[in-house]
């Protein structure tokens, strides 16, 4: 057994209020809007989700302590946020720099760069396109490092041999993106690190190629996502269903959790690149999609944590260090290690201990 795997979960920094969501949404908009308003859409279904310990503001530094001092009690040893950066422009940053600006936070973090459009997901057949991702040049590179930098020197920003860790979400839509890998990496030297080590998300069977093909160190399995398009047949035949329901039927997806974590366990690919494996707590888009929503079912925590413990005690060649979580508070997906007044905290005490017996 490898003993060295250690856990960090994704983290959604979108619980404050910012200009444009007020722009786009109302005054006051957040993803709380949305998970409060979430309602049953059958027989059985748990909605709205209610967080145990309140509706936070990730605009408040003791919000954030609080989340850092929960996540490390329980063994999660950092946080992946979602940095947004379009050609300059940030998007949802206050969290992360509080972080950086508050020493006495103690908890690991690192970034997934979430290169992807934003659209009004409201209407599916006649999204508006709110804010497009653009990509600039060398000059648009140097800002950028320039911004990320100041996150890298932080001693909690986790490290892979000197290397800051960064994840590209969405690598294959990157223009000249081995030019832009290498001058990261030497702008890096430059500041006393080693590089970067660039980690490549795995969303679908095309983003393995895309890891063999450029420089990357490692890559990371997004799961659930990946477990439905690991392959081409399977992507397809996946595509299919979500469309003739959402599109068609008008009626959510339900997919039979053990499946999917079937489909988990299997779907690591062997293209000799390091892979970070992923797992994940649950699955809802209702409260974002409504009726065109996709909910995992019949997911327990007994499932989660026979899956779980399995992740962890996966050992092979091309396995990394990192377990990655989907997620720590994706409220909106149903995806979330943070207390809810069903569970109580009986998600995050099961990842404690797997991970104490893990650490023998």
């Amino acid at each position: 057994m490898n003993k060295n795997k250690k856990v960090i979960a994704f983290y959604l920094p979108q619980f404050h209020t910012f200009k444009e969501n007020n722009e786009w949404w109302g005054d006051g908009y957040t993803e709380w809007n949305n998970v409060k308003n979430a309602t049953p859409l059958f027989s059985g279904h748990l909605q709205p989700r209610i967080p145990l310990e309140g509706y936070y503001d990730l605009s408040t530094v003791k919000d954030i302590q609080n989340q850092a001092l929960l996540a490390k009690k329980h063994n999660i040893h950092g946080f992946c946020f979602y940095h947004y950066w379009f050609e300059g422009k940030l998007l949802m940053n206050k969290p992360a720099e509080l972080l950086l600006s508050n020493l006495d936070i103690n908890i690991n973090f690192c970034f997934s760069w979430a290169n992807h459009n934003f659209h009004n997901k409201v209407q599916y057949k006649q999204r508006i396109l709110l804010l497009e991702q653009t990509y600039g040049g060398k000059d648009d590179w140097i800002n950028h490092f320039d911004y990320l930098l100041t996150f890298f020197k932080d001693d909690r920003y986790i490290k892979v041999n000197n290397k800051p860790m960064l994840i590209l979400y969405d690598s294959k839509n990157i223009p000249n993106l081995l030019e832009m890998m290498s001058f990261f990496n030497s702008r890096a030297l430059a500041s006393g690190f080693s590089g970067i080590h660039f980690v490549n998300t795995l969303k679908d069977y095309l983003d393995v190629d895309v890891s063999s093909k450029f420089d990357f160190a490692a890559q990371v399995e997004y799961q659930p996502y990946f477990s439905n398009y690991y392959n081409i047949l399977k992507s397809k035949f996946y595509d299919l269903r979500r469309i003739f329901y959402k599109d068609f039927l008008k009626k959510p997806l339900l997919l039979d959790t053990k499946k999917v974590w079937k489909n988990i366990v299997r779907s690591t690919p062997k293209n000799k690149i390091d892979t970070y494996i992923g797992a994940y707590t649950g699955w809802d888009t209702s409260p974002r999609w409504g009726s065109r929503s996709i909910i995992h079912i019949n997911g327990n925590l007994e499932c989660f944590a026979k899956n779980f413990e399995y992740q962890i005690n996966r050992n092979a060649s091309n396995l990394g260090e990192f377990v990655f979580i989907t997620a720590w508070n994706e409220w909106g997906e149903g995806a979330y290690l943070e207390p809810d007044q069903s569970n109580k905290y009986a998600y995050l005490e099961t990842v404690k201990s797997i991970m104490d017996i893990h650490k023998g």
